[in-house]
């Protein structure tokens, strides 16, 4: 990412950037594949589906299928989530080994983001179980 003169210090996606980002796109299709599976979910659960990936101690959301249900939460793609505290975090945190989910509660510890947060890690380990 660069700057252009005059812009204000505003911040644009240069040709390397998105070059290296189509790159990664084009050989990995499981956004594209996860679809087919996101809708089978979305339609068995009537609730919208989340596809996310780990990003060092973080959830990613990188593709969403909208349940058509009036109330709905929507989330932006690209954006982050703690682990022990989303639904998406917790599904990630379940398939991890041991060892990387204890380095991670580690790292980033079980902060408060609500009365319902998991903010113990005995609780945490209780729930993956």
């Amino acid at each position: 990412m660069s700057t252009r003169p005059g812009d204000l210090g505003r911040w644009y996606v240069g040709l390397p950037a998105f070059t290296v980002g189509a790159g990664f796109l084009a050989n990995r299709d499981f956004v594209g594949q996860s679809h087919v599976s996101m809708r089978r979910l979305m339609e068995q659960s009537g609730e919208t589906a989340n596809l996310a990936i780990l990003d060092g101690t973080e959830a990613v959301f990188i593709a969403q299928v909208q349940c058509r249900e009036m109330m709905r939460i929507l989330v932006k793609l690209g954006s982050r989530v703690p682990l022990h505290a989303s639904g998406v975090g917790k599904a990630i945190f379940a398939a991890l080994p041991d060892e990387q989910i204890d380095a991670i509660l580690k790292v980033k510890g079980l902060p408060r983001i609500t009365d319902h947060t998991i903010a113990a890690p005995e609780t945490m380990w209780a729930a993956l179980a």
